[in-house]
């Protein structure tokens, strides 16, 4: 599905890591990440902000761009900043400024599609004053790096938790290299359906991320998030259906596929998920590609394609009168 540019992103592929708790840097070397990602037929991977300080404490940028080069690799997604709209003057700013070099450098090393932005750790924040901040984050980063600054919508972000608010941060912000990271399992369980994606502006649309699960929320919400995140396919949410809404408002970028590793997994997931995610991405697109032909009455949907996209929803398979 060369159309459909994929890439397995940083929790994707660390392995065996401790995410927000302890050790978030990878035990695979780069090169063995890369090169396992490029012969998933992947085209792009993501960088963890931890996993590129414990990287540069033996290398540089420069071997690290090598690297990702030689393994036939065009994306990277660099994550994460928070608490960018902290007050100056505070430590926890202090501590974002820090974070932010860090992540322009290493956009601008190795040309980066974005950098994911957002609010983990839960630090209330007016709007309007979100809205500055992340204005002025956009055109600070304008002059670092091409990369565009991805802000993501998290149900348990204060600040940015619905679809509304998230529209009203980019389009007040109105700027070109900003936009929304929209995140199929932070969607699912906002129980924001696909069709509501179609109000974000083309321009605005900024990254896409694929990942499933349940809609009900598990006890710990934070523990589900980091570790019973499920391959497309393999859950409840109407993956097909947001993968038609992003493209139909005009998104063609590559897509991330977004799954921590069961814990005490280690080399054997990082290769052992290769072709499971293949597989589902293209049932997951042939889906998505059939309800569009059906919706607009195209004759490019097979016999083959609706048979496959009514065994997985249960229906009787799509007619051409009416949208699958």
């Amino acid at each position: 599905m060369a159309d459909i540019p994929l890439m397995a992103l940083y929790w994707t592929v660390a392995g065996p890591v401790e995410i927000h708790a302890g050790r978030e840097w990878s035990t695979f070397s780069w090169r063995e990440r890369c090169e396992t990602v490029a012969r998933g037929g992947f085209q792009g991977i993501g960088l963890w902000h931890a996993d590129v300080s414990h990287q540069l404490e033996t290398t540089t940028y420069a071997e690290m761009k090598r690297v990702f080069d030689d393994s036939g690799l065009q994306y990277l997604e660099v994550e994460f900043l928070w608490e960018f709209f902290v007050p100056p003057g505070q430590p926890a700013r202090a501590d974002s400024d820090r974070l932010r070099k860090q992540l322009f450098e290493t956009a601008a090393a190795f040309d980066a599609h974005h950098i994911k932005v957002g609010n983990i750790p839960e630090t209330p924040c007016e709007l309007d004053r979100l809205i500055e901040e992340y204005a002025a984050l956009c055109d600070d980063a304008a002059q670092h790096t091409n990369a565009r600054v991805a802000y993501e919508i998290i149900p348990f972000d204060p600040n940015v938790n619905t679809l509304e608010d998230g529209l009203r941060l980019v389009t007040e912000t109105n700027r070109k290299n900003g936009g929304l990271a929209i995140d199929t399992w932070h969607m699912g369980k906002l129980r924001i359906p696909p069709e509501e994606l179609k109000r974000i502006p083309s321009d605005q649309l900024a990254w896409v991320e694929l990942s499933d699960g349940p809609v009900e929320f598990m006890d710990d919400p934070i523990d589900e998030v980091i570790n019973h995140r499920r391959l497309p396919g393999e859950g409840d949410f109407d993956i097909p259906g947001y993968l038609e809404a992003c493209r139909s408002i005009g998104y063609d970028g590559p897509w991330g596929v977004a799954r921590a590793p069961p814990r005490g997994r280690g080399q054997a997931h990082l290769r052992g998920n290769r072709r499971p995610i293949r597989r589902r991405r293209d049932e997951s697109v042939k889906e998505a590609r059939c309800r569009s032909w059906t919706t607009t009455g195209s004759s490019g949907c097979s016999p083959r394609c609706c048979a496959s996209a009514s065994s997985r929803s249960g229906s009787s398979g799509p007619s051409r009168s009416t949208p699958a």
